[in-house]
Parts: structure tokens; C-alpha cells; sequence
């Protein structure tokens, strides 16, 4: 019965966000921006060097990857900390609690529910924007490589909730923990792979940072579409990244009740 409601609240959201398509639309044409510099700019580094290839990487290698990871990455739920702090501030947290439902939940269908409704549309622009770059791209796609995307992506919502969720914990003991959140969000962003994939660090480094949980905000899922990872090495980091989402899971119900221990009620 409990889950029920969490699935209901999921469908909502979902038809929600489709029905407001004007507010997807100029979100979806303003938020791409980046990736399109993005990928010029990466167009114009291999132009330069006077290589068809950096690492074990393509021109067509790097443009397919940073469409597919735009895209992706979406399921990094960044937005379960700020929710956490306005309600922590504002006092709003209270009426939260007195709900018949996990406050934890409830926030993470939502974003899941805006992640969901996010990707499918970036997909459609991604498609369109891969017509642009089609002298460059080529890529052979395979179905049988979604069902471990698919698990990566459910790794990913939880992972990145649980993450955030602590981040946002901070205002339990802070008055402002804002900043601190936004430096985190640069480093999960660069560790994630957004910024440059994880392949350009030493073999060492990528060994330990391909089993940390920002990698499979977009990173890992995305490699995992190309079909860069072998069935076995593939099982490995599936494996890493559910272990990480026990730790995780169990660390925050700790601070959750240590922060629970110290809330006052203020604002509204």
C-alpha cells in the first residue's frame, strides 16, 4: 500500500511536467546551449592537434559521448538537497514529517519524475542535433546495451538522491550550507565525467574513480551505451554501485535522525 502512493505521486508529476510542454520546450532549447559549445569546442581541439584521436577517443567517439551523457546525466538528482535546506529553514519541514509517507520518498519521486520527463525530450533535441554532426558521428546502436544502462540509471536516481540528501542535511547544523553544496555540485560534476570523460586520468586513478558514485551520474551509463565495457566489467560496476547505495542509504538514515535530534521549527 505504501508503495502505491509513491507510484501515484510519480504519475502525477509525470503528467504534470507534460502537460506545462511550452515550459519543456524553452527548457529544452536554453539548457542544450552548453552542449553545443561543448561539442564545437571539442571539434575545434582535434581540428588543431591535427589527430582523429585523444586517448582511446575519436572525434566521433567524443561528440557521440557528450550527446548521449547530456542526456544521461539528467538522472543525477541534484535537486533532493535543495529541497532538504528550503524545508530545513523554512520550517516547512514540519508538516513534511506529519504526512503518511517518508519525506525521503516523496522527494525522490519528484525528481525522478523531472528526470524522467527531462531525458525524453533531450533525447528528441539530441537525435536532432546528431543530424548537425553527422559528417563526424557514426554509431552502430544495440538494444541489447539498454537493460544495463537501465539498471545504471536506477543506481544513478538513487545514488545522487542519497548523496544530495546528505549535502542538504547540512542545514540541520548550518545556517548556510549553500555554498558548500555548490562546490560539491563542481566536483561531482567533474568526477561524473561531464566536464572531460573519466578515460583521460592515469589507468590508476580511473580503476578507483569508475567505482565512485558520481561516475555513475552520467559517466558510467554512458560508456555502458557505447558498449565500451565488457559483460563482466560491466556486472563489476553494477555491483560496485548497488553496494554504494546500501552504504549510502544506511549513513543517511543515521544523520537523518541526528539532524531530526537537533531541528527547531522556525518560519512558516
Amino acid at each position: 500500500m505504501t508503495m502505491k502512493k509513491y507510484f501515484y505521486q510519480l504519475i502525477i508529476l509525470l503528467r504534470t511536467s507534460f502537460h506545462y510542454r511550452f515550459n519543456t520546450v524553452v527548457e529544452l532549447l536554453f539548457s542544450n546551449m552548453d552542449l553545443l559549445i561543448t561539442v564545437l569546442f571539442w571539434m575545434l581541439i582535434y581540428k588543431s592537434a591535427g589527430t582523429d584521436r585523444l586517448q582511446t577517443y575519436t572525434a566521433a567517439d567524443m561528440v557521440i559521448y557528450y550527446l548521449a551523457n547530456s542526456v544521461l546525466r539528467r538522472f543525477n538528482l541534484t535537486n533532493s538537497s535543495w529541497e532538504y535546506v528550503s524545508s530545513i529553514k523554512n520550517g516547512t519541514l514540519s508538516a513534511k514529517l506529519l504526512k503518511p509517507c517518508r519525506i525521503g520518498g516523496m522527494i525522490y519521486v519528484r525528481n525522478l519524475a523531472l528526470a524522467v520527463t527531462g531525458m525524453l525530450p533531450a533525447a528528441l533535441f539530441i537525435l536532432a542535433a546528431g543530424t548537425i554532426f553527422s559528417v563526424q558521428v557514426s554509431w552502430h546502436f544495440a538494444l541489447g546495451r539498454i537493460p544495463g544502462v537501465v539498471v545504471m540509471l536506477i543506481l544513478s536516481s538513487i545514488s545522487s538522491h542519497l548523496v544530495w540528501s546528505l549535502l542538504g542535511f547540512l542545514s540541520f547544523w548550518t545556517e548556510e550550507g549553500s555554498a558548500v553544496i555548490w562546490s560539491f555540485m563542481v566536483i561531482f560534476n567533474f568526477l561524473s565525467g561531464m566536464f572531460l570523460p573519466l578515460d583521460f586520468f592515469p589507468k590508476g586513478w580511473l580503476s578507483v574513480l569508475e567505482i565512485l558514485p558520481p561516475a555513475s551520474w552520467g559517466y558510467l551509463p554512458t560508456k555502458i551505451l557505447l558498449g565500451q565495457y565488457s559483460p563482466a566489467d560491466q556486472q563489476y560496476l553494477i555491483l560496485m554501485q548497488a553496494a554504494w547505495c546500501v552504504i549510502l542509504g544506511i549513513l543517511k538514515e543515521g544523520v537523518w535522525r541526528a539532524g531530526l535530534k537537533r531541528y527547531s521549527s522556525v518560519g512558516s
